[in-house]
């Protein structure tokens, strides 16, 4: 990934603690990049909701608003494919 930060929220959590907090998108980014024999093609939706047992429902109020920027941070196209069926299947 280019922008390591692309998703992520700093989080002061205490005087001198930040916590680095992975938005939605960005955990299921991550997620999906990790596990390389994971595609959209073969696997979609039913990874999330099957294996990771992620509600249809909160696939469904994904924020997809800085999918760009996510993609543009990308360069495994395998995850930018699966982010791209994602967002089509899920998108408001």
């Amino acid at each position: 990934m280019e922008n390591p930060r692309s998703g992520v929220q700093a989080v002061k959590i205490g005087e001198d603690s930040w916590a680095f907090i992975a938005e939605p998108l960005r955990a299921i980014t991550d997620l999906i990049y990790l596990r390389k024999e994971i595609s959209w093609v073969k696997d979609g939706a039913g990874f999330l909701i099957e294996s990771m047992r992620m509600e249809e429902e909160d696939l469904h109020q994904i924020n997809f608003s800085h999918l760009n920027e996510t993609l543009e941070s990308l360069r495994d196209k395998r995850t930018v494919e699966y982010l791209r069926g994602l967002k089509k299947v899920f998108s408001r």
